[in-house]
């Protein structure tokens, strides 16, 4: 009877612990069921933007598996929501670049929407840059955003970097995993020749494709607000400031991006690294286990010569205060890999005289992911597609005094 009595307690404590447990999980959930948190200079020009975009103020009910999808999108290329991704048909545009190399736009081909209207010869440019080692048919799911984009009268196409989406590097060139600003401007500049009666050009940078996009708005600023026309920009999770985004990311995140970016940069291009005579930077980097030492050692490879000239060319933090294009950033709070610490909430808060700058945060979202929880029977919706599609489209209307 005494051994019954004990295995009841036990029992009885572990249903308490389980229960425990559940109500904890239960109250943190409740508490990040919120409106996103939006900071901004308090300009009237961002104020009426921002007022354009619905998102922005109601609650947002993130999906409870968002850390799980982005963990196994990163770990073996799947992800927890995969949707209409059959339908998507895209064509390739090959750009060359002054030193040789090679990147691409992939436009969305409209024959492959359904239910969908032909686009007007003036219909609007939307540029998607992709994250680090990923391109257009990633694990992260770009599908969705280029399908809703082009649903809500977009001409989209993904950027493909360097390297990237079976391109091969060029022996001898200077690159990034990050991206090019000058790649970036020759893509624009070749997305308006293809399309020369388009009424405006629009960019949305998701984590390292936002590195290179804020770096272009900076460093190309006039470029940006005259041949590009581009009305407005999203950068969805960006780390800001090189070398702290790297310092900072957590594990495993970090072990899993050493491994993406060894695999992809190094290995699989391992011969224009060769015939580039970098076989030694090459091997230094192969060697590198910490993530911020890859990086470090990369930039060798990559033909900057060092840590110090990686950062001055491709550090967004650098040319920030030149940007003068409206601007968005959406952050979540609980990324493991663009972490909360890396926030420049002083560069939004700044006195600007463009007014061109906001951020808006989200207490769960992981990395890049921002699905929301919508019943058993609903699929997951990404609000950080539909923040960035309303946001652009009402610095469209901005830019041009009519709609989109």
């Amino acid at each position: 009877m005494l051994g019954v009595g004990r295995r009841r307690l036990w029992v009885e404590a572990a249903a308490l612990g389980v229960a425990a447990c559940a109500a904890r999980g239960v109250l943190a959930y409740a508490a990040s069921v919120r409106p996103p948190a939006v900071y901004h200079r308090g300009g009237r020009r961002m104020r009426a933007l921002l007022a354009q975009v619905p998102g922005l103020h109601r609650a947002v009910w993130p999906a409870p598996h968002v850390h799980a999808s982005v963990a196994l999108a990163m770990a073996v290329g799947t992800k927890l929501r995969e949707r209409r991704k059959d339908l998507t048909r895209f064509r390739r545009q090959l750009l060359r670049h002054a030193d040789g190399g090679e990147s691409a736009l992939d436009w969305l081909d409209g024959g492959g929407v359904s239910a969908v209207p032909p686009l007007a010869d003036d219909a609007p440019l939307l540029l998607v840059l992709h994250t680090i080692t990923a391109t257009t048919r990633e694990a992260y799911g770009l599908a969705p955003l280029l399908l809703a984009a082009r649903a809500r009268g977009w001409r989209p196409a993904v950027h493909v970097r360097r390297a990237c989406g079976g391109l091969e590097l060029r022996a001898g060139s200077t690159w990034s995993p990050f991206g090019c600003a000058h790649d970036l401007r020759d893509a624009l500049d070749a997305a308006r020749a293809a399309h020369p009666s388009a009424a405006h050009t629009a960019a949305i940078g998701i984590s390292a494709g936002s590195a290179v996009l804020s770096r272009y708005l900076g460093e190309h600023d006039a470029h940006a607000r005259g041949a590009a026309r581009l009305a407005g920009a999203v950068c969805i999770a960006p780390g800001y400031r090189m070398p702290h985004a790297w310092e900072r990311v957590r594990w495993p995140y970090s072990a899993i991006v050493v491994s993406k970016l060894r695999s992809h940069f190094l290995c699989a291009q391992r011969q224009p690294h060769v015939g580039a005579g970098r076989e030694v930077a090459l091997q230094a980097a192969l060697g590198e286990r910490s993530l911020a030492g890859l990086l470090d050692a990369m930039s060798f490879v990559c033909g900057y010569g060092g840590p110090a000239a990686f950062r001055e060319r491709c550090d967004p933090h650098a040319v920030r205060l030149r940007v003068s294009t409206p601007l968005l950033a959406i952050n979540s709070l609980d990324d493991p890999l663009s972490v909360r610490e890396n926030i420049d909430y002083d560069w939004f808060a700044r006195d600007d005289p463009h007014d061109c700058a906001a951020l808006a945060t989200v207490p769960r979202g992981a990395h890049i992911e921002f699905v929301e929880w919508r019943g058993w029977r609903s699929p997951h919706e990404p609000w950080a597609d539909e923040v960035a599609l309303d946001f652009l489209a009402a610095a469209a209307r901005d830019a041009r005094g009519g709609d989109l």
